[in-house]
């Protein structure tokens, strides 16, 4: 019988390294966005894509062929989607139920899988809660760390901006004690008065006073602040993430292709659900 595993993307916004005496214990608190479209990997299906390579790792650890699954990713590797963190929590579901394990500890696997291969380390245990607004509250796999979701008011639309592509590995490297410090005052706010309204200000100020967008996005960046019903931005490896009023979402998305080509503009969703598994009706993929 097919099975699939289907999971939100993860967008951090900020983000400190926490080195634990494990590696389950390892990862970095932090504040990001529970985003759709969602990646799906499934089982005894038809079609779609290759695997990427710690999800591919990760299902031979457990004694699973990964040429018996396939992905449908619908956002672009090395962006700062994790990608990489999403595939591998859909594959630590499927995991669980075809092997009859426990969750946590399939996706404490996941966890670790990314951690040691420097692909992420706390997108895990964020996406493994997976809904809107998610602070990690304390590092770890699922099951170890702590983490809190909060869902995003309808009124608010997505947009994110694609400017190219970036490993992990280089994006920890270009961060500095300035980065992190203010990163650290970010959570700790968020920590201590959890909103929506707290993180969409604190965000946008942390991001202007480090000069993050105009880093990425350089004389551009302006473009970005003049975003018809613009509420709030930040920035993660090569990607932008820009908060707007719902009502306006057509306006600012036609100013952004405008003002922003040839860089790739998508209209993302904050995610009201966090991961799940199911058997789909047919063995065809149909993306």
């Amino acid at each position: 019988m097919p099975l699939c595993a289907s999971s939100p993307h993860h967008i951090t916004a900020v983000f400190v390294p926490v080195t634990g005496p494990t590696t389950e214990r390892t990862g970095s608190i932090g504040v990001g966005l529970a985003v759709e479209p969602r990646l799906t990997i499934c089982h005894g299906v038809r079609g779609g894509s290759e695997l990427p390579r710690t999800t591919a790792q990760l299902l031979e650890s457990e004694g699973l062929t990964p040429g018996d699954f396939t992905a449908f990713m619908p956002l672009p590797w090395r962006v700062g989607y994790a990608v990489s963190g999403a595939s591998a929590v859909s594959a630590a579901l499927l995991a669980a139920s075809l092997k009859g394990r426990g969750i946590y500890a399939e996706m404490a696997r996941a966890h670790e899988v990314e951690v040691d291969n420097r692909t992420g380390l706390g997108d895990v245990l964020a996406i493994s809660c997976g809904v809107g607004l998610v602070i990690r509250r304390s590092a770890g796999a699922p099951g170890v760390g702590s983490v809190e979701c909060l869902f995003m008011p309808r009124s608010l639309g997505l947009i994110g901006v694609d400017a190219g592509t970036m490993s992990t590995p280089d994006f920890l490297s270009g961060l500095g004690d300035s980065y992190f410090g203010a990163a650290k005052k970010l959570i700790d706010s968020l920590i201590s008065e959890p909103s929506v309204d707290n993180f969409l200000t604190s965000i946008r100020q942390l991001t202007d006073s480090l000069g993050l967008l105009d880093s990425l996005l350089g004389v551009r960046a302006d473009a970005v602040r003049r975003t018809p019903y613009l509420i709030s931005y930040y920035v993660k490896k090569k990607v932008t993430v820009i908060v707007v009023e719902r009502q306006g979402l057509d306006d600012a998305v036609e100013h952004l292709l405008t003002e922003l080509k040839p860089l790739n503009v998508r209209l993302l969703e904050p995610s009201a659900r966090g991961p799940y598994i199911w058997r789909p009706e047919t063995v065809s993929w149909k993306a």
